[in-house]
Protein backbone atom coordinates (compact mmCIF):
# COMPACT_ATOMS: atom_id res chain seq x y z
CA UNK A 1 0.00 0.00 0.00
CA UNK A 2 2.85 2.35 0.85
CA UNK A 3 4.56 1.52 -2.49
CA UNK A 4 1.33 2.29 -4.35
CA UNK A 5 1.15 5.68 -2.61
CA UNK A 6 4.81 6.31 -3.41
CA UNK A 7 4.40 5.49 -7.11
CA UNK A 8 1.19 7.52 -7.28
CA UNK A 9 2.96 10.55 -5.83
CA UNK A 10 5.84 10.20 -8.31
CA UNK A 11 3.41 9.88 -11.20
CA UNK A 12 1.51 12.97 -10.05
CA UNK A 13 4.74 14.95 -9.71
CA UNK A 14 5.87 13.88 -13.18
CA UNK A 15 2.49 14.87 -14.57
CA UNK A 16 2.75 18.27 -12.92
CA UNK A 17 6.23 18.76 -14.32
CA UNK A 18 5.05 17.79 -17.82
CA UNK A 19 2.10 20.14 -17.48
CA UNK A 20 4.28 23.06 -16.37
CA UNK A 21 6.75 22.30 -19.15
CA UNK A 22 3.98 22.19 -21.75
CA UNK A 23 2.52 25.46 -20.47
CA UNK A 24 5.95 27.08 -20.56
CA UNK A 25 6.55 25.83 -24.10
CA UNK A 26 3.15 27.04 -25.26
CA UNK A 27 3.76 30.42 -23.64
CA UNK A 28 7.18 30.80 -25.29
CA UNK A 29 5.90 29.66 -28.68
CA UNK A 30 2.93 32.07 -28.77
CA UNK A 31 4.18 35.57 -28.03
CA UNK A 32 1.79 37.15 -30.51
CA UNK A 33 -1.21 36.05 -28.46
CA UNK A 34 0.25 37.60 -25.34
CA UNK A 35 0.82 40.89 -27.15
CA UNK A 36 -2.67 40.74 -28.66
CA UNK A 37 -4.25 40.46 -25.25
CA UNK A 38 -1.95 43.11 -23.73
CA UNK A 39 -0.33 40.61 -21.31
CA UNK A 40 3.45 40.63 -21.37
CA UNK A 41 5.88 38.89 -19.10
CA UNK A 42 9.55 39.38 -18.29
CA UNK A 43 10.64 37.59 -21.47
CA UNK A 44 8.49 39.80 -23.65
CA UNK A 45 9.75 42.91 -21.83
CA UNK A 46 13.30 41.75 -22.51
CA UNK A 47 12.36 41.17 -26.15
CA UNK A 48 11.04 44.72 -26.36
CA UNK A 49 14.26 46.07 -24.86
CA UNK A 50 16.32 44.01 -27.31
CA UNK A 51 14.17 45.31 -30.15
CA UNK A 52 14.68 48.90 -29.04
CA UNK A 53 18.43 48.33 -28.60
CA UNK A 54 18.61 46.82 -32.06
CA UNK A 55 16.71 49.79 -33.51
CA UNK A 56 18.96 52.20 -31.65
CA UNK A 57 21.96 50.58 -33.31
CA UNK A 58 20.62 50.06 -36.85
CA UNK A 59 18.73 53.31 -37.46
CA UNK A 60 21.72 55.62 -36.84
CA UNK A 61 23.81 53.47 -39.16
CA UNK A 62 21.17 53.66 -41.89
CA UNK A 63 20.82 57.42 -41.49
CA UNK A 64 24.59 57.88 -41.50
CA UNK A 65 24.87 55.84 -44.69
CA UNK A 66 22.18 57.90 -46.40
CA UNK A 67 23.81 61.11 -45.21
CA UNK A 68 27.20 59.95 -46.52
CA UNK A 69 25.72 59.28 -49.94
CA UNK A 70 23.95 62.64 -49.91
CA UNK A 71 27.18 64.45 -49.03
CA UNK A 72 29.04 62.70 -51.84
CA UNK A 73 26.34 63.77 -54.28
CA UNK A 74 26.25 67.33 -52.89
CA UNK A 75 30.03 67.78 -53.22
CA UNK A 76 29.94 66.43 -56.76
CA UNK A 77 27.07 68.73 -57.73
CA UNK A 78 28.13 71.75 -55.67
CA UNK A 79 27.69 75.10 -57.41
CA UNK A 80 30.74 76.77 -58.93
CA UNK A 81 30.59 79.70 -56.53
CA UNK A 82 33.23 78.96 -53.89
CA UNK A 83 33.25 82.41 -52.31
CA UNK A 84 29.51 82.67 -51.98
CA UNK A 85 29.20 79.14 -50.62
CA UNK A 86 32.07 79.71 -48.18
CA UNK A 87 30.39 82.90 -46.95
CA UNK A 88 27.12 81.07 -46.35
CA UNK A 89 28.92 78.24 -44.54
CA UNK A 90 30.71 80.71 -42.27
CA UNK A 91 27.55 82.66 -41.49
CA UNK A 92 25.49 79.56 -40.68
CA UNK A 93 28.28 78.31 -38.41
CA UNK A 94 28.51 81.60 -36.50
CA UNK A 95 24.73 81.95 -36.17
CA UNK A 96 24.20 78.42 -34.89
CA UNK A 97 27.03 78.80 -32.38
CA UNK A 98 26.17 82.26 -31.08
CA UNK A 99 22.49 82.88 -31.77
CA UNK A 100 19.83 81.59 -29.37
CA UNK A 101 17.40 78.87 -30.38
CA UNK A 102 13.68 79.14 -30.84
CA UNK A 103 13.31 75.45 -29.94
CA UNK A 104 15.98 74.76 -27.35
CA UNK A 105 15.11 71.05 -27.03
CA UNK A 106 15.80 70.63 -30.75
CA UNK A 107 19.40 71.85 -30.43
CA UNK A 108 19.20 74.72 -33.02
CA UNK A 109 16.76 72.96 -35.38
CA UNK A 110 14.51 76.01 -35.30
CA UNK A 111 17.14 78.75 -35.18
CA UNK A 112 18.49 81.60 -37.30
CA UNK A 113 20.79 79.21 -39.15
CA UNK A 114 17.65 77.84 -40.83
CA UNK A 115 17.31 81.18 -42.66
CA UNK A 116 20.73 80.75 -44.27
CA UNK A 117 19.98 77.15 -45.31
CA UNK A 118 16.74 78.19 -47.02
CA UNK A 119 18.55 81.11 -48.67
CA UNK A 120 21.23 78.71 -49.93
CA UNK A 121 18.55 76.45 -51.43
CA UNK A 122 16.89 79.41 -53.17
CA UNK A 123 20.25 80.68 -54.41
CA UNK A 124 22.23 77.54 -55.28
CA UNK A 125 19.83 74.59 -55.01
CA UNK A 126 19.68 71.37 -53.00
CA UNK A 127 23.45 70.54 -52.90
CA UNK A 128 24.25 73.80 -51.15
CA UNK A 129 21.44 73.27 -48.65
CA UNK A 130 22.82 69.78 -47.88
CA UNK A 131 26.33 71.12 -47.25
CA UNK A 132 25.01 73.86 -44.94
CA UNK A 133 22.87 71.25 -43.21
CA UNK A 134 26.02 69.27 -42.45
CA UNK A 135 27.57 72.32 -40.76
CA UNK A 136 24.41 72.85 -38.71
CA UNK A 137 24.36 69.20 -37.71
CA UNK A 138 27.97 69.27 -36.53
CA UNK A 139 27.34 72.39 -34.48
CA UNK A 140 24.19 70.91 -32.95
CA UNK A 141 26.04 67.72 -32.08
CA UNK A 142 28.95 69.51 -30.39
CA UNK A 143 27.56 72.76 -28.90
CA UNK A 144 27.15 73.55 -26.03
CA UNK A 145 28.63 70.15 -25.11
CA UNK A 146 29.38 67.08 -27.22
CA UNK A 147 26.77 64.35 -27.43
CA UNK A 148 27.31 60.63 -27.44
CA UNK A 149 28.56 59.08 -30.67
CA UNK A 150 25.18 57.55 -31.55
CA UNK A 151 23.15 60.62 -30.71
CA UNK A 152 25.62 62.97 -32.38
CA UNK A 153 25.82 60.95 -35.58
CA UNK A 154 22.01 60.73 -35.72
CA UNK A 155 21.68 64.49 -35.28
CA UNK A 156 24.24 65.24 -37.97
CA UNK A 157 22.69 62.69 -40.34
CA UNK A 158 19.18 64.13 -39.93
CA UNK A 159 20.59 67.62 -40.57
CA UNK A 160 21.84 66.35 -43.94
CA UNK A 161 18.89 64.12 -44.86
CA UNK A 162 16.36 66.88 -44.04
CA UNK A 163 17.64 69.41 -46.63
CA UNK A 164 18.16 66.56 -49.11
CA UNK A 165 14.56 65.28 -48.99
CA UNK A 166 13.13 68.79 -48.71
CA UNK A 167 15.18 70.00 -51.68
CA UNK A 168 14.30 67.02 -53.87
CA UNK A 169 10.61 67.37 -53.01
CA UNK A 170 10.62 71.11 -53.72
CA UNK A 171 12.49 70.58 -57.00
CA UNK A 172 9.93 67.96 -58.05
CA UNK A 173 7.06 70.34 -57.25
CA UNK A 174 8.91 73.09 -59.13
CA UNK A 175 8.71 71.03 -62.30
CA UNK A 176 4.90 71.19 -62.07
CA UNK A 177 4.47 74.67 -60.57
CA UNK A 178 7.64 76.64 -61.22
CA UNK A 179 6.73 79.51 -58.95
CA UNK A 180 9.57 80.49 -56.54
CA UNK A 181 7.22 81.08 -53.61
CA UNK A 182 5.59 77.65 -54.00
CA UNK A 183 8.96 75.92 -54.30
CA UNK A 184 10.28 77.68 -51.18
CA UNK A 185 7.10 76.87 -49.23
CA UNK A 186 7.34 73.17 -50.14
CA UNK A 187 11.00 73.12 -49.08
CA UNK A 188 10.22 74.67 -45.68
CA UNK A 189 7.26 72.33 -45.08
CA UNK A 190 9.23 69.18 -45.96
CA UNK A 191 12.24 70.34 -43.93
CA UNK A 192 9.98 70.79 -40.89
CA UNK A 193 8.51 67.32 -41.28
CA UNK A 194 11.92 65.67 -41.52
CA UNK A 195 14.16 67.80 -39.27
CA UNK A 196 11.67 68.55 -36.48
CA UNK A 197 8.67 66.20 -36.45
CA UNK A 198 10.23 62.96 -37.69
CA UNK A 199 13.54 63.61 -35.90
CA UNK A 200 11.78 64.28 -32.58
CA UNK A 201 9.68 61.13 -32.87
CA UNK A 202 12.75 59.08 -33.78
CA UNK A 203 14.88 60.39 -30.92
CA UNK A 204 11.98 59.92 -28.50
CA UNK A 205 11.69 56.26 -29.46
CA UNK A 206 15.43 55.66 -29.35
CA UNK A 207 16.67 57.51 -26.26
CA UNK A 208 14.67 60.51 -25.03
CA UNK A 209 10.91 59.86 -24.64
CA UNK A 210 10.36 63.24 -22.95
CA UNK A 211 11.14 65.08 -26.22
CA UNK A 212 7.90 63.84 -27.75
CA UNK A 213 5.77 65.30 -24.96
CA UNK A 214 7.55 68.63 -25.22
CA UNK A 215 7.10 68.77 -28.98
CA UNK A 216 3.38 67.95 -28.74
CA UNK A 217 2.84 70.86 -26.37
CA UNK A 218 4.88 73.27 -28.53
CA UNK A 219 4.05 71.98 -32.02
CA UNK A 220 1.92 74.99 -33.00
CA UNK A 221 4.54 77.56 -31.99
CA UNK A 222 7.32 75.48 -33.53
CA UNK A 223 5.56 75.33 -36.90
CA UNK A 224 4.87 79.08 -36.79
CA UNK A 225 8.50 79.89 -35.98
CA UNK A 226 9.79 77.48 -38.61
CA UNK A 227 7.50 79.00 -41.25
CA UNK A 228 8.52 82.55 -40.31
CA UNK A 229 12.23 81.77 -40.49
CA UNK A 230 11.71 79.90 -43.74
CA UNK A 231 9.93 82.88 -45.32
CA UNK A 232 12.77 85.14 -44.17
CA UNK A 233 15.25 82.73 -45.74
CA UNK A 234 13.41 82.77 -49.06
CA UNK A 235 13.42 86.57 -49.02
CA UNK A 236 17.14 86.66 -48.19
CA UNK A 237 17.86 84.15 -50.99
CA UNK A 238 16.15 86.38 -53.56
CA UNK A 239 18.21 89.35 -52.35
CA UNK A 240 21.42 87.32 -52.65
CA UNK A 241 20.41 86.20 -56.13
CA UNK A 242 20.13 89.88 -57.06
CA UNK A 243 23.67 90.49 -55.87
CA UNK A 244 22.77 92.22 -52.59
CA UNK A 245 25.09 90.22 -50.34
CA UNK A 246 25.17 92.99 -47.80
CA UNK A 247 21.78 91.62 -46.71
CA UNK A 248 23.58 88.81 -44.85
CA UNK A 249 25.25 91.35 -42.59
CA UNK A 250 21.97 93.18 -42.04
CA UNK A 251 20.48 89.89 -40.92
CA UNK A 252 23.35 88.23 -39.05
CA UNK A 253 25.05 91.10 -37.20
CA UNK A 254 21.99 92.28 -35.22
CA UNK A 255 21.28 88.70 -34.13
CA UNK A 256 24.85 88.21 -32.96
CA UNK A 257 24.81 91.50 -31.05
CA UNK A 258 21.50 90.64 -29.42
CA UNK A 259 22.78 87.18 -28.51
CA UNK A 260 25.93 88.62 -26.99
CA UNK A 261 23.99 91.22 -25.02
CA UNK A 262 21.48 88.61 -23.92
CA UNK A 263 24.30 86.37 -22.75
CA UNK A 264 25.81 89.17 -20.67
CA UNK A 265 22.41 90.05 -19.24
CA UNK A 266 21.68 86.42 -18.44
CA UNK A 267 25.03 85.96 -16.71
CA UNK A 268 24.58 89.07 -14.61
CA UNK A 269 20.98 88.11 -13.84
CA UNK A 270 22.10 84.70 -12.64
CA UNK A 271 24.71 86.31 -10.39
CA UNK A 272 22.13 88.77 -9.07
CA UNK A 273 19.64 85.97 -8.39
CA UNK A 274 22.33 83.93 -6.65
CA UNK A 275 23.24 86.92 -4.48
CA UNK A 276 19.57 87.46 -3.61
CA UNK A 277 19.19 83.79 -2.71
CA UNK A 278 22.21 84.00 -0.42
CA UNK A 279 20.86 87.14 1.23
CA UNK A 280 17.42 85.56 1.65
CA UNK A 281 18.98 82.47 3.16
CA UNK A 282 21.00 84.58 5.61
CA UNK A 283 17.90 86.64 6.45
CA UNK A 284 15.83 83.53 7.11
CA UNK A 285 18.60 82.18 9.32
CA UNK A 286 18.60 85.40 11.33
CA UNK A 287 14.81 85.36 11.56
CA UNK A 288 14.99 81.78 12.78
CA UNK A 289 17.57 82.71 15.38
CA UNK A 290 15.44 85.63 16.58
CA UNK A 291 12.37 83.42 16.77
CA UNK A 292 14.28 80.81 18.79
CA UNK A 293 15.52 83.54 21.09
CA UNK A 294 11.97 84.80 21.56
CA UNK A 295 10.82 81.27 22.31
CA UNK A 296 13.57 80.78 24.87
CA UNK A 297 12.73 84.11 26.48
CA UNK A 298 9.06 83.18 26.70
CA UNK A 299 9.97 79.84 28.29
CA UNK A 300 12.14 81.62 30.88
CA UNK A 301 9.40 84.16 31.58
CA UNK A 302 6.91 81.33 32.09
CA UNK A 303 9.21 79.81 34.72
CA UNK A 304 9.41 83.19 36.45
CA UNK A 305 5.60 83.37 36.48
CA UNK A 306 5.32 79.91 38.03
CA UNK A 307 7.90 80.71 40.70
CA UNK A 308 5.84 83.62 42.03
CA UNK A 309 3.81 81.44 44.40
CA UNK A 310 6.62 79.00 45.16
CA UNK A 311 4.62 76.15 43.67
CA UNK A 312 5.14 73.91 40.67
CA UNK A 313 7.58 75.44 38.20
CA UNK A 314 6.21 73.43 35.27
CA UNK A 315 2.57 74.54 35.43
CA UNK A 316 2.68 77.02 32.50
CA UNK A 317 4.62 74.53 30.39
CA UNK A 318 2.00 71.84 30.98
CA UNK A 319 -0.81 74.29 30.19
CA UNK A 320 0.99 75.09 26.93
CA UNK A 321 1.49 71.38 26.20
CA UNK A 322 -2.15 70.47 26.68
CA UNK A 323 -3.35 73.61 24.85
CA UNK A 324 -1.21 72.78 21.82
CA UNK A 325 -2.44 69.17 21.74
CA UNK A 326 -6.08 70.25 22.06
CA UNK A 327 -5.57 72.96 19.43
CA UNK A 328 -4.17 70.44 16.98
CA UNK A 329 -7.14 68.19 17.69
CA UNK A 330 -9.46 71.10 16.89
CA UNK A 331 -7.73 71.80 13.57
CA UNK A 332 -5.20 74.50 14.43
CA UNK A 333 -1.82 74.21 12.74
CA UNK A 334 1.30 76.10 11.75
CA UNK A 335 1.78 79.63 13.06
CA UNK A 336 -1.60 79.72 14.77
CA UNK A 337 -0.76 76.62 16.80
CA UNK A 338 2.60 78.07 17.85
CA UNK A 339 0.94 81.33 18.90
CA UNK A 340 -1.47 79.27 21.01
CA UNK A 341 1.43 77.46 22.69
CA UNK A 342 3.32 80.66 23.48
CA UNK A 343 0.19 82.45 24.61
CA UNK A 344 -0.49 79.56 27.01
CA UNK A 345 3.02 79.94 28.41
CA UNK A 346 2.35 83.63 29.14
CA UNK A 347 -1.31 83.39 30.14
CA UNK A 348 -0.55 84.45 33.74
CA UNK A 349 2.13 87.04 32.95
CA UNK A 350 0.01 89.75 34.59
CA UNK A 351 0.76 88.19 37.99
CA UNK A 352 4.28 89.62 37.76
CA UNK A 353 2.82 93.10 38.34
CA UNK A 354 0.72 92.10 41.34
CA UNK A 355 1.78 93.08 44.84
CA UNK A 356 1.42 89.51 46.08
CA UNK A 357 1.13 86.18 44.29
CA UNK A 358 -2.33 84.73 43.92
CA UNK A 359 -3.22 82.07 46.44
CA UNK A 360 -5.16 78.89 45.85
CA UNK A 361 -7.41 79.33 48.87
CA UNK A 362 -10.30 81.74 49.47
CA UNK A 363 -9.63 85.20 48.03
CA UNK A 364 -10.53 88.40 49.85
CA UNK A 365 -11.89 91.50 48.10
CA UNK A 366 -8.45 92.96 47.37
CA UNK A 367 -7.10 89.70 45.97
CA UNK A 368 -10.22 89.24 43.85
CA UNK A 369 -9.75 92.71 42.39
CA UNK A 370 -6.10 91.93 41.64
CA UNK A 371 -7.02 88.67 39.95
CA UNK A 372 -9.43 90.56 37.70
CA UNK A 373 -6.71 93.09 36.88
CA UNK A 374 -4.04 90.54 35.99
CA UNK A 375 -5.58 89.71 32.59
CA UNK A 376 -5.66 93.36 31.55
CA UNK A 377 -2.14 93.99 32.88
CA UNK A 378 -0.77 90.92 31.13
CA UNK A 379 -2.35 91.96 27.84
CA UNK A 380 -0.79 95.41 28.17
CA UNK A 381 2.64 93.96 28.87
CA UNK A 382 2.56 91.63 25.92
CA UNK A 383 1.16 94.34 23.61
CA UNK A 384 4.43 96.23 24.11
CA UNK A 385 6.32 93.19 22.82
CA UNK A 386 5.87 93.39 19.06
CA UNK A 387 6.64 89.76 18.38
CA UNK A 388 4.02 88.66 20.95
CA UNK A 389 1.11 90.89 19.95
CA UNK A 390 -0.86 87.97 18.42
CA UNK A 391 -0.96 86.45 21.94
CA UNK A 392 -2.68 89.49 23.53
CA UNK A 393 -6.15 88.10 22.87
CA UNK A 394 -5.31 84.80 24.56
CA UNK A 395 -3.92 86.45 27.69
CA UNK A 396 -6.76 88.97 27.93
CA UNK A 397 -9.64 86.51 27.43
CA UNK A 398 -8.56 83.28 29.11
CA UNK A 399 -10.72 84.07 32.20
CA UNK A 400 -13.86 84.71 30.11
CA UNK A 401 -16.71 82.17 30.38
CA UNK A 402 -18.79 80.96 27.48
CA UNK A 403 -21.99 82.05 29.30
CA UNK A 404 -20.68 85.61 29.76
CA UNK A 405 -20.00 85.38 33.50
CA UNK A 406 -16.23 85.71 33.23
CA UNK A 407 -13.91 88.71 33.26
CA UNK A 408 -12.59 91.23 32.35
CA UNK A 409 -15.13 92.08 29.61
CA UNK A 410 -17.93 89.54 30.12
CA UNK A 411 -17.58 88.03 26.65
CA UNK A 412 -19.53 84.90 25.82
CA UNK A 413 -19.66 82.16 23.19
CA UNK A 414 -17.80 82.83 19.95
CA UNK A 415 -16.95 86.34 21.13
CA UNK A 416 -14.13 84.63 23.00
CA UNK A 417 -11.24 83.58 20.80
CA UNK A 418 -10.90 79.83 20.33
CA UNK A 419 -7.33 79.94 21.59
CA UNK A 420 -8.47 81.69 24.81
CA UNK A 421 -11.19 79.06 25.35
CA UNK A 422 -8.59 76.32 24.93
CA UNK A 423 -6.17 77.92 27.41
CA UNK A 424 -8.99 78.46 29.96
CA UNK A 425 -9.94 74.76 29.98
CA UNK A 426 -6.29 73.59 29.89
CA UNK A 427 -5.43 75.89 32.81
CA UNK A 428 -8.30 74.48 34.89
CA UNK A 429 -7.35 70.90 33.96
CA UNK A 430 -3.69 71.39 34.97
CA UNK A 431 -4.69 73.10 38.23
CA UNK A 432 -6.90 70.13 39.18
CA UNK A 433 -4.35 67.44 38.21
CA UNK A 434 -1.27 69.18 39.71
CA UNK A 435 0.03 68.63 43.23
CA UNK A 436 -1.15 71.43 45.51
CA UNK A 437 -1.26 71.83 49.34
CA UNK A 438 -4.56 73.74 49.09
CA UNK A 439 -6.72 71.19 47.27
CA UNK A 440 -6.62 67.47 46.47
CA UNK A 441 -5.05 66.26 43.26
CA UNK A 442 -7.56 64.76 40.82
CA UNK A 443 -6.99 62.04 38.27
CA UNK A 444 -7.45 62.62 34.56
CA UNK A 445 -10.98 61.23 34.52
CA UNK A 446 -12.01 63.16 37.64
CA UNK A 447 -10.68 66.41 36.17
CA UNK A 448 -12.52 65.80 32.88
CA UNK A 449 -15.69 65.12 34.85
CA UNK A 450 -15.26 68.43 36.66
CA UNK A 451 -14.79 70.25 33.37
CA UNK A 452 -17.84 68.59 31.87
CA UNK A 453 -19.95 69.78 34.82
CA UNK A 454 -19.18 73.33 33.69
CA UNK A 455 -19.52 72.63 29.95
CA UNK A 456 -21.60 75.32 28.30
CA UNK A 457 -21.26 77.69 31.25
CA UNK A 458 -17.55 78.22 31.90
CA UNK A 459 -15.90 76.04 29.27
CA UNK A 460 -16.45 75.16 25.62
CA UNK A 461 -17.78 71.61 25.13
CA UNK A 462 -15.64 70.97 22.03
CA UNK A 463 -12.52 72.09 23.90
CA UNK A 464 -13.30 69.72 26.79
CA UNK A 465 -13.72 66.85 24.32
CA UNK A 466 -10.37 67.69 22.71
CA UNK A 467 -8.57 67.79 26.06
CA UNK A 468 -10.17 64.49 27.07
CA UNK A 469 -8.97 62.98 23.79
CA UNK A 470 -5.39 64.30 23.88
CA UNK A 471 -4.47 64.66 27.57
CA UNK A 472 -5.52 61.13 28.42
CA UNK A 473 -2.75 59.66 26.28
CA UNK A 474 -0.17 61.92 27.92
CA UNK A 475 -0.63 61.34 31.62
CA UNK A 476 3.14 61.38 32.15
CA UNK A 477 3.37 64.79 30.45
CA UNK A 478 0.89 66.44 32.79
CA UNK A 479 2.23 65.15 36.09
CA UNK A 480 3.55 67.89 38.40
CA UNK A 481 7.24 68.60 38.02
CA UNK A 482 7.99 68.43 41.76
CA UNK A 483 6.74 64.83 42.25
CA UNK A 484 8.76 63.68 39.21
CA UNK A 485 11.94 64.98 40.76
CA UNK A 486 11.45 63.05 43.99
Amino acid sequence: MGQLCHFAARAAGAGDRRTRKDRRKAHDCAPSAAFATGVTGPRHAAALLDERSTGAGIIPLVLTGIAGGALTWAVACAPHAPYGLAALLAVVFVLDVLASDVLSSGRRVVGPGLVIVVAAFVLYGTPAAVLLGLVRGIVRACVPRPRTLTDGSTTAAISVVGPLLAGLSASAVGLLWPHPAIVAAVYVACAYVVEVAAATILRARLSQPSLLDGWKHNAAWTMLHFAGLGALGAWLGNDLAGGRWIGILYFAVPLIIVRHGFGIFLTRSERFVAALENQNSALFDKLGQLDRQNGDLIEALAMAIDSRDGGDLGKSRRVAQISASAGAELGLSGTRLEILRRGALLHDVGELAMAMPATSGTLDVVESRQMRLQCDLGARFVAKWRDCRPMVQIIEQHHEHVDGSGYPHGLKGDEIALEARIVAAADAYVSMTSHSPHCPTLSHYEAIAQLQEHAGTRFDESVIAAIAQTAGARIADVLPLAPRLR
